[in-house]
């Protein structure tokens, strides 16, 4: 009997001196998502979701009137050839702490995909 294979989808931080949610969606995940749905058992990740239960420790995220709005966000050290840029760096989305609690409580799964929107957004 064939067994389909578990495959955890990520869509992961942002590093940046901003972001906003201006219906940010993993749509090339997503995509390959459904293309493969018929044979791989699915489940995702979506650190930049903001309706998502990462934030219950944190300030509630209110949504616009078209559902955009701010992603939870921390100060980080800046790289150190964009520190001459006069802004604060950011990471966005959900904290490494709750991907880590969230693979502990999680079965095993035989693949990941991770997908990011910019080149440069490659540290997430």
């Amino acid at each position: 009997m064939k067994v389909d294979p578990k495959i955890l989808l990520v869509n992961p931080p942002i590093y940046d001196f901003a972001a906003y949610d201006y219906w940010l969606k993993p749509l090339g995940l997503l995509t390959i998502a459904g293309m493969i749905a018929h044979s791989a058992e699915l489940e995702m990740f979506d650190f930049l979701d903001r309706a998502d239960s990462f934030y219950e420790d944190k300030p509630k995220y209110k949504s616009g009137r078209f559902g955009t709005g701010r992603f939870f966000s921390e100060k980080i050290p800046t790289p150190e050839p964009l520190q001459n840029i006069p802004r604060h760096y950011r990471r966005f989305g959900a904290s490494t702490s709750k991907f880590v609690e969230y693979l502990e409580t999680s079965a095993q799964h035989d693949y990941a995909m991770i997908q990011t929107v910019m080149t440069y957004w490659y540290p997430g």
